[in-house]
Parts: C-alpha cells; sequence; structure tokens
C-alpha cells in the first residue's frame, strides 16, 4: 500500500508540472506563434494608456524578452519558493505560491484566491455531499429489497447462499455501492468545481467561480493563470484521493 501511494504521489507531482506546462504555454508560448512580440505581451501588464518606457520596463522587470524555457522556470519556482519582484527601487518579495500581482488590483493573487476558496468548496462539498449519500443509499436498497426493481443478481445470490443479512447488506451491497461512487467520486468533484462558476454567478456568490469571471472579464493574465492551476491542483489532488481510497476498498488495483 505504501509503494503504491508513493508511485500515485510522483505521478500526481509530473501531472501538476505538465497542467502547468501546457497552461504557460497557452498564455505566453501560443500568443508568440500567432505573432504576438514579447513587446505586445508586456502591454497588457501595464494597464491602460501605457508609454513606450513604461512597457519596455515591464518587459524587463518581468523577463518577457528571456527564453521560454528560463520563463518557465522562473514560473515554477516563483510557485514552490516565491519570487522578488522590482518595481522602480523597491524590492518586493511575492511568497509561494506566488502567481504575481493582480493587473486590476496590483494586490497578490494567492491571498484573494485563499480568501474565495471557502465558498466554492463549500458549494462543491456540499453537492457531493448530496449524491454520495444518495448512491450510497441506493446500493444498499438494493441489498434490502429483495425481489423489487433495485433488487441485483449478486444480492440475490448471496441470499440463496444462506447469508445473513447483515453479510449480505455490509459485505456485499455496502461494498458495491462504495466501488463506482469512490471511482467517479474525482471527476464529479472536478465537475462541480467547474459547475461552481455558474452557480456562484448566478447567485452572486463571490468564490473562485466569480472571481475567474471578473478575472477573464478584465483580461487579468495573472489571476486567470492563478485560477487555472489552482483548479487543476483540486482535480489532481481529489483524484489522488480516490485512488488511495479505491486502492483501499479493492487491494487488486494496486498491482
Amino acid at each position: 500500500m505504501v509503494t503504491f501511494i508513493i508511485r500515485r504521489l510522483i505521478a500526481s507531482v509530473f501531472l501538476l508540472i505538465i497542467v502547468a506546462m501546457i497552461t504557460f504555454a497557452i498564455f505566453f508560448l501560443l500568443p508568440r506563434l500567432a505573432g504576438q512580440t514579447t513587446y505586445a505581451l508586456a502591454t497588457q501588464y501595464v494597464g491602460r494608456n501605457p508609454t513606450h518606457a513604461a512597457v519596455l520596463a515591464v518587459e524587463q522587470q518581468l523577463g518577457l524578452n528571456r527564453p521560454l524555457y528560463l520563463q518557465f522556470g522562473s514560473f515554477l519556482k516563483a510557485i514552490v519558493v516565491g519570487r522578488h519582484f522590482t518595481a522602480g527601487p523597491q524590492t518586493v518579495y511575492c511568497p509561494p505560491p506566488c502567481f504575481g500581482y493582480s493587473f486590476k488590483s496590483q494586490l497578490p493573487v494567492w491571498p484573494q484566491m485563499v480568501s474565495d476558496i471557502p465558498v466554492t468548496l463549500s458549494l462543491a462539498i456540499g453537492a457531493a455531499v448530496i449524491w454520495l449519500v444518495s448512491g450510497v443509499s441506493i446500493g444498499v436498497l438494493s441489498a434490502l429489497k429483495r425481489g423489487t426493481v433495485f433488487d441485483e443478481d449478486y444480492i440475490r445470490t448471496a441470499r440463496a447462499k444462506g447469508l445473513p443479512e447483515r453479510t449480505v447488506i455490509s459485505k456485499h451491497g455496502l461494498r458495491a455501492a462504495l466501488t463506482p461512487v469512490v471511482t467517479i467520486f474525482g471527476m464529479d468533484l472536478g465537475l462541480l468545481l467547474g459547475g461552481a462558476v455558474i452557480t456562484e454567478y448566478t447567485f452572486g456568490l463571490h468564490g473562485l467561480g466569480l472571481f475567474t469571471i471578473e478575472a477573464v472579464q478584465s483580461q487579468d493574465l495573472p489571476e486567470i493563470l492563478g485560477v487555472t492551476l489552482l483548479a487543476a491542483f483540486f482535480i489532481v489532488i481529489a483524484n489522488l484521493f480516490v485512488d488511495v481510497l479505491y486502492a483501499y476498498i479493492d487491494p487488486r488495483v494496486r498491482h
């Protein structure tokens, strides 16, 4: 079991790195392939009515004129250990995980996301609990309601073998209900986090969903990058938890 968990942890780390690479490429490589210059990219970080000197200063400050592999290295390093930003005569330290500073508010992106996480998590967890309880209940119901539409073939077989009702419910009914529920839990949790965008926008709840919409509307690149990677992190961790739990329920998947 320990070896299985270590393998899954290593795979999750590599997956997060791949997601970071793809996200970085979408925002920094694809614009270059489409013909956008580093100067044009730097104008997005300056604000409205940028001067030529201000754009050049930002281009140099953020290292946008450096090779892409060096930019990606600095991007990952900022997430892991933080980064120093030079603004005129002052040097500001952005602690990890550092996703930069918002174009709109000039505030660090990470603390803003942290303040919005509880709203999104409460929506996702609340919805997950509802369908989790429903799924397990239906599975157990099939063990109790013999001869009805809820009754499945292996439950009837277990009863035909003369097993006690408690064994039928706990070992066959409940365990059979948990296996498919656990299998799709990670994917559904990711969908719930994504669906929070619609829910939060509709009801005016300020969570990561509304944070994302506002970032896209204002074209706030650091905020968009931050929330994309954070959403990917949630999904990867949820699937890691599901894999470990599934391996505990069904030891055959460890091999």
